[in-house]
């Protein structure tokens, strides 16, 4: 039987323990690091993987709509007000405060619709809420007369969203405030957003096509709220300012339809100078329609383009609306 050398065997033990333990505090020293270099995020990719779900208010049933079509069901949309009269004569309050404040997001229209909003935006808590002013970007017409309201001189015109081009700038505005909180699902609202945009696009053809009738035509644009609307359609007019008084109304109406300001001698006279019917059209919003102005236009027989302003109306239909009152002038016409 062959003899065991235990010198060389207790060397090769010990080395092979040696051999064993460095091996072990090698792999642990290492695996940690590997895994928590694997398993490592970046902060975009943390953010973008995080589910967000955003709280909306908005002033109203306009605004309201608009980043209700963006989000399409992602997110709660709320609204402060769903009749104008209640808006116009809203006062602030610590319950409404309190509640936007504790919001994600708060979008208004701007530029004068929201009397009261520069003072409730001052008297929110600031930190959490991101306040959005949809009119930032757009186009600014001034008023004939600066307004007062709530102590607040107001001298531009609020009905900025009547033209197709400043309500796609709102639109915009929506967008990116939704897509800045909730990055995930930013290309959904950017789809969300391009079908809104050729749904407009569409409305907007034929209502440029219907505004040709205008061509050669001498319109007398009674008020400011239609602006926008008029210039966005490239409509030359001439403006009579809607607070003026009755008489001078009348005077206004008469140098504008007859050239003169003789109203007695021009009725008299078989062959006055007065404009021939089919070449003077009037156009007002419906809503300021007074009394005055209504007995005034059907004494001349004039023809009347009477648009309808209702911040509730979905856009395409306001728009879609507008087409159709022309084509009817159109048809009156021939």
């Amino acid at each position: 039987m062959r003899k065991i050398n235990l010198k060389k065997l207790t060397f090769i033990l010990v080395f092979m323990n040696v051999i064993f333990f460095i091996g072990i505090n090698y792999f642990n020293y290492f695996k940690p690091q590997i895994e928590s270099e694997a398993n490592e995020k970046r902060p975009d990719d943390e953010t973008q993987a995080k589910d967000v779900y955003l709280n909306i208010m908005t002033t109203d049933k306009m605004v309201y709509k608009m980043c209700s079509q963006i989000v399409n069901g992602e997110h709660n949309v709320m609204m402060m007000f769903d009749d104008a009269e209640d808006e116009n004569n809203f006062k602030i309050n610590n319950d409404t405060l309190n509640n936007v404040s504790k919001m994600d997001l708060f979008m208004y229209t701007g530029k004068g619709n929201e009397t009261w909003i520069d003072k409730f935006i001052e008297k929110l808590k600031k930190g959490k809420v991101g306040i959005i002013d949809l009119s930032r970007g757009t186009k600014t017409i001034n008023n004939s007369k600066t307004l007062l309201s709530d102590n607040k001189e107001n001298k531009y015109n609020e009905y900025y969203w009547l033209s197709p081009d400043e309500y796609k700038i709102s639109l915009y505005n929506v967008k990116n405030a939704i897509q800045e909180r909730d990055i995930k699902n930013r290309e959904i609202y950017e789809k969300n957003y391009e079908s809104i945009l050729l749904k407009i696009s569409e409305k907007e053809r034929e209502l440029q096509k219907s505004a040709d009738f205008f061509n050669g035509k001498k319109v007398i644009l009674i008020g400011d709220n239609l602006e926008y609307l008029m210039q966005y359609l490239k409509i030359e007019y001439i403006k009579i300012p809607q607070d003026i008084g009755d008489e001078e109304f009348k005077k206004k109406v008469d140098v504008f339809c007859y050239n003169t300001k003789k109203r007695d001698e021009n009725l008299a006279n078989t062959n006055n100078s007065r404009e021939s019917d089919d070449k003077v059209i009037f156009v007002l919003d419906k809503n300021q329609e007074s009394d005055i102005i209504k007995k005034e236009l059907s004494s001349l027989h004039k023809k009347v383009l009477n648009v309808n302003i209702d911040k509730n109306k979905d856009y395409v239909e306001y728009l879609e609306e507008v087409s159709n009152s022309i084509n009817k002038l159109k048809e009156q016409n021939k």
